[in-house]
């Protein structure tokens, strides 16, 4: 058996028997948050939290993202 075959071989047995098969997925969110904070951040954050947790994503992406500053008080509840 050919190397390269031999371990994508083993990758799906293992994603097969690791991976649940449910037919439900996973939510993933994108969303541009325009600057974020910026100078708004704090006006903004409330309505940014009431949404994220009415759609309940498991993955959620952003872009435009400011600084460290504004990743921490997004994800703070």
């Amino acid at each position: 058996m050919n190397s390269k075959f031999h371990r994508f071989f083993i990758f799906l047995v293992l994603a097969v028997l690791i991976f649940p098969t449910s037919s439900q997925g996973i939510k993933i969110v994108t969303w541009n948050i325009l600057n974020f904070p910026g100078t708004t951040g704090e006006g903004r954050i409330e309505y940014f939290r009431q949404i994220v947790d009415e759609l309940n994503p498991d993955i959620l992406v952003v872009q435009e993202m400011l600084s460290v500053e504004g990743t921490t008080m997004f994800q703070k509840k």
